[in-house]
């Protein structure tokens, strides 16, 4: 092994300070706790960077919902459904 430090590629420092941001809004990684309690500590609001008496944060895992691509899926399964009652209907319907 060797000692001293880490290099770590600039695209991957980028996507985990994306992350963090993402996650915690300043920037920390996933999983980095500041100097702040942990939440619903005494110093609850620190750990977010707040006063104490702030929220705190929800998070989206998903992301907003993207109707665009529920509308597209919808239409696809009620394309396959049809298609498969038609086809049933040919081969059995007689």
């Amino acid at each position: 092994m060797t000692e001293g430090p880490v290099h770590v590629h600039e695209e991957t420092r980028s996507a985990v300070e994306a992350m963090g941001h993402a996650l915690h809004g300043d920037g920390r990684p996933p999983g980095a706790h500041g100097g702040g309690a942990e939440p619903g500590g005494e110093h609850a609001g620190e750990h977010w960077g707040g006063n104490g008496t702030d929220p705190l944060p929800t998070y989206a895992p998903l992301g907003p919902i993207d109707w665009t691509a529920w509308g597209v899926a919808a239409v696809s399964v009620a394309i396959a459904v049809v298609t498969a009652a038609l086809f049933w209907l040919a081969a059995f319907g007689h």
